[in-house]
């Protein structure tokens, strides 16, 4: 037996579903300029790691934007997705790992994956921008700086993460599928 459990096939066809839904919002928010204040690829990762738990949520968060990135643009892969597969990775694992293995309700839950999430961010930024020979921030400096710019987004999620979890929660355990 293996020591991490691999996701079936169901599971990984779900995955698919919420990488999906996370391009699609990008684009409908990105079409009326939203998309950076509102982070709508975010969601899905967030979404994905609590109903699914920590594996599943944290290839919904990588692979939601680098495919969005090779369909539709955007973001740009260099730097922007692939600081985003890093940020919206750590989102769906803790979120998971959190709300499943710890037994965090999903508020809760949310608020720690969105902090750890926004720190790694900030780590790689202080360390992508010093391999780069650029003017650097401090680690404090830039978790500051992606928490402030982000705050309508991560408002969004607080309230909209953890309703839309419960609800598709209900619906699958009532044995409706997904449609």
């Amino acid at each position: 037996m293996s020591p991490i459990p691999s996701l079936g096939l169901r599971s990984l066809i779900r995955c698919g579903l919420f990488v999906a839904s996370g391009i699609l919002l990008g684009r409908l928010f990105h079409v009326v300029g939203l998309g950076p204040t509102f982070l709508p690829l975010h969601l899905p990762a967030q979404i994905g790691g609590l109903l699914m738990g920590a594996q599943a949520g944290l290839l919904i968060g990588v692979f939601t934007p680098l495919f969005s990135s090779m369909l539709t643009g955007m973001p740009a892969l260099v730097p922007m997705a692939l600081r985003m597969a890093l940020e919206l990775g750590v989102y769906g694992f803790l979120a998971g790992a959190l709300h499943r293995r710890l037994k965090l309700r999903a508020l809760p839950a949310l608020l720690g994956a969105i902090v750890g999430g926004r720190l790694v961010l900030a780590v790689a930024d202080s360390l992508l921008f010093w391999h780069l020979g650029l003017p650097r921030l401090s680690v404090a400096q830039n978790a500051w700086l992606a928490l402030a710019s982000g705050w309508p987004g991560v408002c969004l999620q607080l309230v909209l993460v953890p309703s839309v979890a419960e609800l598709l929660k209900r619906h699958l355990r009532a044995g409706r599928p997904l449609r």
